[in-house]
Formats: C-alpha cells, sequence, structure tokens
C-alpha cells in the first residue's frame, strides 16, 4: 500500500479529482492503488501539485532518495515533448530541416 499516494488522493479530494489534475482517467490513478506504484513522471507531478507535501521520493522511494529533486534516468515523458525539442532545434518529427 502506498501511502502517500493515498494523502495524494486526499488532498485532490478523490481518485477522480487527482485523475483530472493528472488529465489522466481515473481508472489510471485506481490501478495505482492496486499496484501500488506510481510512474516516475506522475510522481514528479504530484510533487508539484501538492506543494511538496507529497515528495516523489514517498511516491517512489526506489527510484528518489526523500530529499531528492533530481530526475532519475529512467524517467518517462510524455511524447509530445519530443516534438517540442524536435521543433526548438527547428526539425521536423521526420528528421528534415523546415
Amino acid at each position: 500500500m502506498n501511502e502517500a499516494l493515498l494523502e495524494a488522493i486526499s488532498i485532490a479530494g478523490s481518485q477522480a479529482a487527482l485523475a483530472k489534475h493528472l488529465k489522466l482517467r481515473q481508472q489510471a490513478v485506481a490501478k495505482w492503488v492496486l499496484n501500488g506504484r506510481v510512474p516516475p513522471f506522475r510522481a514528479i507531478q504530484i510533487e508539484e501539485m501538492t506543494g511538496g507535501a507529497i515528495t516523489r521520493g514517498r511516491l517512489r522511494p526506489d527510484l528518489f532518495d526523500a530529499d531528492s529533486i533530481a530526475t532519475p534516468v529512467l524517467m518517462e515523458k510524455p511524447a509530445d515533448d519530443d516534438q517540442r525539442s524536435l521543433a526548438a532545434d527547428g526539425r521536423s518529427s521526420e528528421g528534415a530541416k523546415a
């Protein structure tokens, strides 16, 4: 059981409210509760959402130290971040110059 996740849900008001804030379906949050694991990227978002009341280290002690602010090597990132970084470099997703 991930007590920190349950606290985050309590702060948000419900699983559905937490999911809405993270732009997810409630079923995703319910799965985290059942599995006792939050994806690393979501742990960071929850830490930010709660103003640090629930830290990424408490949500994922296997990846983050209790006082850690570093991003783990295996952090998941949204697919659209790749497109933004390519656009910033002046490349399209096909690798051609714009």
